[in-house]
């Protein structure tokens, strides 16, 4: 994970809500934040264009984006 990221996600708490942009080409890092803000009890929101993205369950609301 990138450590500019890493670093941030430690000053997260379960008072935060992470929204993440999740399009294929950027989809690893973020998939890493997302899981590391869910172990932390934060609230998680995706916009993603693919709604079978690798998140599974990793998400509490997922916001599916049409860009065709």
């Amino acid at each position: 994970i990138n450590c500019n990221l890493f670093d941030q996600s430690l000053a997260i708490t379960k008072k935060d809500i992470l929204v993440s942009f999740a399009f294929a080409r950027y989809t690893n890092e973020t998939v890493k934040l997302i899981k590391i803000a869910q172990n932390k009890g934060v609230k998680t929101v995706v916009f993603t264009d693919d709604i079978l993205t690798q998140f599974s369950e990793d998400y509490d609301y997922l916001v599916p984006d049409n860009i065709n």
